[in-house]
């Protein structure tokens, strides 16, 4: 919190542990080894996982939720025809 230069950026910092110039570098999310990235690539993974178990999908993509023609929902839509 020293390097932060505000008292609302030492809050924000405090409670969230992502500092203000990351979110404007990178997004509310912070940095790329933020825990809440870490949390959320973890989360996408599981959910990649459940699609290929329960749709048969195999060497599905978990870089981005929706992005590329291999990530989980565009194959997911392939699979159902869409």
């Amino acid at each position: 919190m020293k390097t932060e230069s505000t008292v609302l950026n030492k809050k924000i910092k405090f409670f969230t542990d992502i500092s203000m110039r990351d979110m404007e570098r990178y997004g509310l999310l912070g940095g790329p080894n933020s825990d809440a990235r870490k949390i959320g690539k973890k989360v996408e993974h599981a959910v990649a996982k459940e699609f290929d178990k329960k749709l048969g999908i195999r060497d599905v993509s978990v870089r981005t939720p929706f992005g590329g023609k291999n990530s989980a929902v565009n194959k997911a839509k392939r699979a159902l025809g869409l």
